[in-house]
């Protein structure tokens, strides 16, 4: 007796789409860092660019199936002197390749003296939480506890006369930051903050507390 094994029309078994927080390691496992490349000619400042974050992202992103769809929820803006300043509250839907999601929601905060307020805040907004939702390696990033810096020798004088608090130092700096208009003024507040010894100090702005360092790092990005 001859069995004859006839040819089938099956189509071949295809792997089933990863979930979305498995696509979003796959997409952390193969991130390159990215470094502070950009550079402000006017203030003199190394800084994270949009561009090269996107460029580092794109691709991987694309490989992995995975796309992110922001939604403005709130902004609000004010105007102070020449500036306008506007703050997001920005929601994002980050999608696998099986149609799977998870949600995520972002605050930024821009200002400027034309018309990019808005765009600033957004990609403030964007940038971060790419960075942490990615864990995206960064080639300059310092651990506040790798070693204790020296104190720096003041070459101005201290920002509040008559005063030897040093964190009411910094938190002068930060409130006139905040209200600085011009680029120029806050590249000097920058120097000052420096050369007193001033970044490692907390500051309270708008109920947030952080380094007076990481503020004005955020003002400068």
């Amino acid at each position: 007796m001859t069995v004859t094994t006839l040819p089938t029309n099956r189509a071949p078994k295809t792997e089933a789409a990863p979930p979305v927080h498995v696509a979003i390691a796959r997409v952390m496992a193969d991130m390159p860092a990215v470094g502070k490349n950009g550079w402000n000619n006017h203030s003199k400042y190394k800084y994270r660019s949009i561009d090269d974050l996107i460029t580092a992202l794109s691709g991987v992103m694309a490989r992995h199936g995975v796309y992110v769809l922001p939604r403005v929820r709130e902004r609000l803006a004010a105007q102070n002197g020449k500036s306008v300043y506007v703050t997001v509250h920005v929601d994002y839907k980050i999608t696998g390749p099986g149609g799977d999601y998870e949600e995520a929601s972002f605050y930024g905060e821009g200002a400027d003296v034309g018309d990019k307020a808005t765009a600033k805040a957004l990609t403030n907004a964007f940038k971060y939480l790419m960075i942490q939702l990615f864990m995206i390696p960064v080639q300059d990033l310092v651990d506040g506890d790798r070693d204790t810096p020296r104190r720096a020798v003041a070459t101005t004088p201290p920002v509040a006369d008559g005063s030897d608090d040093r964190a009411l130092q910094a938190q002068d700096i930060a409130h006139r930051a905040t209200e600085a208009d011009d680029p120029d003024a806050l590249t000097e507040l920058c120097k000052t903050a420096e050369v007193n010894g001033l970044l490692g100090h907390d500051v309270e702005i708008r109920g947030d507390r952080g380094t007076l360092g990481a503020y004005l790092d955020y003002l400068t990005s």
